[in-house]
């Protein structure tokens, strides 16, 4: 039980798979770090990232005290789990908005999971994703959610891609 560990560091020889899945467990994290040996992670504001920047592994959701989450222009990959959060009462409200740089090019299955059970108005999950062949981007099952509703913003001409594929969310288009 990882609910009272407030820093976690990934050492320079720490070479496991880690996910939004297991960093959702350390409720009270308030500090991540990668040594700066570890050949393959790195931090960016709370997400664990490929050295490179290149693919995104794990974003600390219920540990962060801003609403909006903005995935770096340097991520092309977002991995499995690496967007997850179970959000209860008692704990931080989850983030309410994610926002794609037009560089992510695969979202991988369950790359963004979202469980609530709270009862608060805020439990609608925003995912803007309005760059050209953002729809193409998403695994067909990359996006899942219980409890809470998903609204895609998105490009006029990837509506009917996006209503495709995740008939329950609500699909906004613009130019």
């Amino acid at each position: 039980n990882g609910s009272k560990i407030t820093k976690l560091v990934l050492a320079d020889d720490f070479e496991e798979v880690i996910s939004g899945k297991e960093l959702d467990k350390f409720r009270a994290l308030n500090t991540l770090e990668v040594a700066e040996e570890n050949s393959l992670y790195s931090v960016n504001d709370k997400a664990i990232l490929s050295k490179d920047g290149s693919e995104l592994y794990a974003f600390a959701l219920n540990n962060v005290d801003k609403k909006e989450y903005y995935i770096p222009n340097t991520v092309t990959t977002i991995r499995t789990n690496a967007i997850f959060t179970e959000a209860m009462h008692g704990y931080k409200d989850p983030i309410q908005k994610i926002i794609l740089s037009n560089s992510v090019k695969d979202i991988q299955e369950d790359a963004i999971s979202v469980v609530t059970f709270t009862t608060t108005k805020n439990d609608v999950l925003q995912i803007s994703a309005k760059y050209p062949g953002a729809a193409d981007a998403f695994d067909d099952y990359a996006l899942t959610w219980w409890g809470s509703g998903v609204t895609i913003y998105c490009l006029e001409s990837e509506v009917e891609k996006f209503k495709g594929k995740f008939e329950d969310a609500l699909v906004i288009g613009s130019s």
